[in-house]
């Protein structure tokens, strides 16, 4: 489904990330890993083949110079860029993410605000232009001749930007203010992104997963960001956030798949809710804060 393309993916050597590289690796896809951790991305980028269809990049998403030298090591090692994947997320430490905001700790909100909004905002800044060098083209498809695609931007954001909440407070699944407001900000983001580069045969859209078994989930949940997938499955599983049905990885790759294949064509400006039914209610979720008062 991605022959011949060339993506970045941020957050690039685990969880959600990794599986989106392996993936579009296995379509096809030459991928650029960008991530704090540059020892794990490039132990990623061996397993994939090494430098022939992947890079490992170190990239802090919230400085700008950062994601434009990762944008430009995928154009200069492969030519081109047709796929940018802002994945790159921080939920919070296990102490704080479930904080109310009357207990709000200010450096958890601003990194949070940096890291998956503002790191966002810097890769279709930098993804847009480095596709707008991309040359012009048409296709045919059902007889209509139109013009075919030169890039696709996608961002990770979350059921925390579409609900208030689904845990009670101080349950470390509790959608903490700066992580809520800041998924929602990607929701709005690929919105405005959508608008400005239609006319460049850009297209931006986003998927907002559910819980996740996540290093950063894992992270959250059980307060250690190296546990095993099925570990971290397993205690999402047990949470009133899964319902028994935990999301992994691999569910959020395909979705990034199809979004950034030419199946997508025409879905711009939208993002794809991959959780289970969490935010329609399904199996019981209640969007709501649970308050003791004595």
């Amino acid at each position: 489904m991605l022959s011949g393309k060339v993506a970045c993916i941020t957050g690039g050597a685990s969880g959600i990330g990794a599986a989106t590289a392996r993936l579009f690796v296995k379509e096809g896809a030459r991928v650029v890993l960008g991530d704090t951790n540059i020892e794990k991305s490039q132990q990623l980028a061996e397993e994939l083949g090494g430098e022939i269809v992947a890079l490992a990049v170190q990239c802090d998403v919230r400085q700008e110079g950062e994601v434009e030298a990762f944008v430009k090591a995928a154009t200069d090692a492969f030519g081109r860029l047709d796929i940018m994947v802002a994945n790159a997320g921080y939920a919070g430490r296990q102490n704080t993410a479930g904080s109310l905001m009357e207990n709000l700790y200010l450096e958890e909100f601003t990194r949070q605000i940096e890291v998956n909004l503002r790191g966002v905002a810097l890769c279709i800044k930098h993804a847009g232009l480095a596709m707008k060098r991309n040359q012009p083209a048409t296709e045919s498809v059902c007889g209509v001749e139109r013009p075919a695609p030169r890039g696709v931007i996608l961002a990770t954001s979350s059921v925390a930007g579409l609900l208030a909440n689904c845990a009670t407070s101080g349950d470390p699944m509790y959608i903490s203010a700066g992580y809520g407001a800041s998924k929602a900000g990607v929701i709005t983001l690929v919105k405005l992104g959508a608008c400005e580069l239609a006319p460049y045969q850009i297209r931006v859209a986003g998927v907002a997963p559910g819980y996740v078994a996540t290093p950063m989930v894992g992270a959250v949940l059980m307060g250690d960001p190296e546990k095993p997938t099925a570990e971290v499955a397993a205690a999402l599983a047990a949470t009133s956030c899964a319902k028994g049905v935990p999301i992994v990885p691999q569910d959020i790759a395909n979705a990034f798949l199809f979004l950034a294949s030419d199946a997508a064509r025409c879905v711009t400006g939208h993002t794809l809710v991959v959780d289970n039914g969490m935010v329609a209610g399904v199996a019981g979720y209640v969007p709501c804060v649970q308050v003791d008062e004595a």
